[in-house]
């Protein structure tokens, strides 16, 4: 086997190993997420999700760069197991982009029905592009993610008071603050065999809860006024829903369909929001460039003992 293609399906081989050793211990960390704020809560599990594929991302990368500096040049003989692990890999990462791309063409297709029949509208404390649609479904969704854009059915903005609008703007001004629709891309996409196994929609599950009571959380922030507009206007919106199928978008979206039940019974439970509210780290910037600094520092050290160590294991298997 020529070195070329013997780098690429060694490096295939190890984001496959990575991938469903990882994969198997999600389920075990994800009992360990702490239940404190949805906030938190979100970006718990969205780490989570992506600690297969960052994982495998970062051992193939580094296990490519070891044998491109200390690898021998010229033909070599390895068993079949490499190839097939390969394969994994490759079918995998193929996968991902397929989810990707699909993800990517039917938002552009929905964004493009949406705005063929918008009109723009101004809402108030939304600073996102928004546009009113005809749409039978009671539609409130962000829609996009580098230019997030807000789209609204008029009969939302017509059945809702202000005060119902004004709570619905803020759970959405919290998708949008969040950027939820990356997490979503991003967790829909990660290039792993989590959707495999047997919880990932569970998981999948908990983490929309999580990122609806989080914009839930912003709305009802104003205190028992927020709250008791917010449930109202679900309660409202779920009616207009009432004998329409569910819309199921690769957006985040206001209501899509699914029981109401329990948002509405969280909001009227008395409760101090602002107690469980995340709070802004503002040296967390600097501890993940210093982690990552030092991850990288360590693996540059570690190129040497790397590829001997894949070296053995290529040997090893047959």
């Amino acid at each position: 086997m020529s070195f070329s293609i013997r780098v690429l399906a060694v490096g295939a081989a190890t984001l496959s190993f990575v991938f469903l050793v990882a994969t198997a211990v999600v389920p075990r960390l994800i009992r360990l997420v702490s239940r404190s704020t949805p906030g938190r809560n979100a970006r718990h599990l969205t780490i989570l999700r992506l600690i297969p594929a960052g994982a495998a991302l970062a051992a193939g990368a580094l296990v490519v760069v070891s044998f491109l500096n200390f690898e021998p040049r010229g033909d070599e003989n390895i068993g079949w197991m490499v190839p097939v692990l390969g394969g994994i890999g490759a079918m995998l990462m193929s996968a991902s982009l397929w989810r990707a791309a699909r993800v990517a063409l039917t938002t552009r297709r929905l964004a493009r029905e949406w705005l063929a029949t918008g009109e723009p509208v101004v809402l108030p404390g939304i600073s996102a592009p928004a546009l009113a649609i005809p749409s039978r479904f009671p539609v409130v969704a962000v829609v996009g993610i580098a230019r997030p854009r807000l789209v609204i059915a008029r009969s939302v903005l017509q059945t809702c008071t202000s005060e119902e609008l004004g709570a619905v703007l803020a759970h959405e001004k919290g998708h949008i603050e969040r950027r939820d629709n990356l997490r979503r891309l991003l967790m829909y996409a990660a290039p792993d065999a989590v959707t495999w196994i047997p919880g990932s929609a569970g998981l999948a599950a908990a983490w929309r809860s999580a990122i609806e009571e989080a914009a839930d959380d912003e709305a009802a922030a104003g205190g028992e006024a927020g709250r008791l507009a917010l449930a109202s206007a679900l309660i409202k919106i779920a009616r207009l829903a009432s004998g329409l199928p569910p819309q199921r978008v690769p957006v985040s979206t206001f209501h899509c369909g699914d029981s109401i039940e329990a948002r509405v019974r969280r909001l009227l439970r008395p409760r101090d929001v602002s107690a469980g509210a995340d709070v802004a780290d503002g040296y967390q910037p600097f501890r993940m460039a210093l982690a990552i600094t030092s991850v990288v520092a360590v693996s540059m050290l570690a190129l040497s003992a790397v590829q001997e160590l894949v070296e053995i294991a290529v040997h090893s298997l047959p």
